[in-house]
């Protein structure tokens, strides 16, 4: 899934890999930092997931596509509160603390 930039020079086109790259980078971050069971989870602007960085529910330490979840999965409309307040750009701040919907017991 590439990334397009249009400009009045031209398009700029990125592999939505580089995406996962950062994100993976932020993930290390935590990680580095005693935080392994960060999950990183990038939405777009109707709430679908796009990246899915849980690399401890795979049991794997790189990414792994989930096409089941990306694009198909709306945390928006599971009720997860931090993902309804973005979509209605209400985001308290940034800060917004939500059980996780596809791990509640």
């Amino acid at each position: 899934m590439p990334l397009v930039r249009l400009s009045p020079y031209g398009q700029t086109v990125a592999d939505f890999g580089l995406v996962e790259d950062i994100v993976g980078t932020f993930y290390q971050d935590y990680a580095e930092d005693g935080q392994k069971e960060t999950e990183l989870t990038i939405l777009d602007k109707q709430g679908n997931i796009l990246v899915d960085y849980d690399p401890n529910a795979r049991n794997s330490k790189k990414d792994v596509r989930d096409f089941k979840v990306l694009g198909q999965v709306n945390l928006a409309k599971l009720g997860v509160q931090a993902a309804q307040a973005a979509v209605k750009k209400d985001a308290h701040g940034g800060i917004v603390f939500s059980w996780h919907v596809r791990k509640k017991n």
